[in-house]
């Protein structure tokens, strides 16, 4: 009984550790190579922001269910949840040989879960729900961390510093690798698009989009293609940039320009980032913003004509009020 109870709370592994070992209970830790996963859904908050707080648990442990369910499956040690998000790592304290190779093919069976959980939301009328995934191998420290009376099994370091950081570039259906796991998966993987990241106390490094993996795992996400057409009428939007997840800066008035279901070019003057937060206004013939709020992330900046500039902005939520005036726009039907 205490092992089932102890269970749902922490990893099995550790558990059995815990109770069967006489150093099980001891503070302090060891150095290990493990193979870390960050999992984190995009715009949940503001998913949620509307919904009475029964229904934001329900709609979230849905979610939260099918994801351990798949973690425990691939042997993964669930570090913690944190809300909408969770950190788990594979290696320890059992160690996996294949740790790498584990942890890239348990985002993948994630990404490719998240098609049950969106089918059983669109039954219930509950939004179409997207997550990014980044996995990161390194030299960390685990153990028991806390004191005699709070004690957690967990994992400490630089390297799940930058799990997090390669977490923020993923986006929804995503599952980024640092370079450290693509060195140990390279010749398993199927990889798309790469990205030259420069993180907050770490040297530039290069990420890489997994698509599928080989072996004995054999997981492949499904093909999604984003369609970009030009606009046929005018439609105007606020953009207001989001750091630490606080309005900064002046509000920048743009004009779409190409625009697909989940995806933006944006023309505009002003100053906008690649891989910054925004979020985003429809605008009305009056140039008023419409009520709804889409949240996106910047991807891509170049320059245009004269002061102008374009940017690429994938939307990570979007609200249905939102999504009618998109699906209008892109059947070339006039706006309010």
């Amino acid at each position: 009984f205490i092992r089932d109870t102890f269970g749902r709370y922490v990893t099995q592994e550790v558990v059995k550790r815990l109770l069967e070992s006489e150093e099980g209970l001891a503070l302090g830790g060891e150095t290990r190579e493990v193979t870390l996963l960050f999992s984190d859904l995009r715009g949940f908050t503001a998913l949620t922001a509307d919904m009475d707080p029964e229904q934001v648990i329900t709609f979230l442990n849905r979610y939260l269910e099918k994801m351990i369910e798949v973690l425990l499956e691939y042997r993964a040690v669930i570090d913690e949840i944190m809300g909408d998000g969770i950190l788990a790592f594979f290696g320890a304290p059992e160690p996996l040989e294949d740790h790498p190779a584990r942890a890239v093919a348990c985002a993948l069976a994630m990404q490719g879960a998240m098609e049950e959980i969106n089918a059983l939301n669109a039954a219930d009328g509950l939004p179409h729900l997207e997550m990014g995934i980044a996995v990161n191998t390194g030299t960390v420290v685990v153990g028991n961390i806390g004191s005699e009376r709070r004690t957690k099994y967990s994992a400490v370091g630089a390297d799940v510093n930058f799990a997090a950081r390669i977490e923020s570039y993923a986006l929804g259906g995503q599952v980024v690798i640092g370079p450290f796991t693509y060195q140990r998966v390279k010749d398993m993987i199927e990889v798309g698009s790469f990205i030259q990241a420069q993180m907050k106390g770490f040297p530039e490094a290069t990420l890489y989009e997994v698509r599928a993996i080989h072996g004995p795992f054999n997981l492949r996400l499904q093909e999604r293609r984003e369609i970009l057409q030009p606009l046929k009428g005018d439609l105007r939007v606020n953009i207001y940039r989001i750091q630490n997840k606080i309005i900064t800066g002046p509000t920048i008035t743009a004009e779409i320009i190409q625009l697909g279901e989940n995806v933006a070019v944006v023309r505009f003057t002003g100053e906008l980032a690649a891989w910054e937060d925004v979020r985003l206004h429809l605008l009305d013939a009056d140039n008023l913003e419409i009520p709804g709020k889409i949240y996106g992330k910047v991807t891509a900046v170049a320059a245009g004509e004269g002061d102008l500039r374009e940017a690429h902005i994938s939307f990570t939520s979007v609200p249905p009020e939102s999504r009618t005036i998109i699906q209008a726009a892109l059947e070339g039907e006039p706006q309010a």
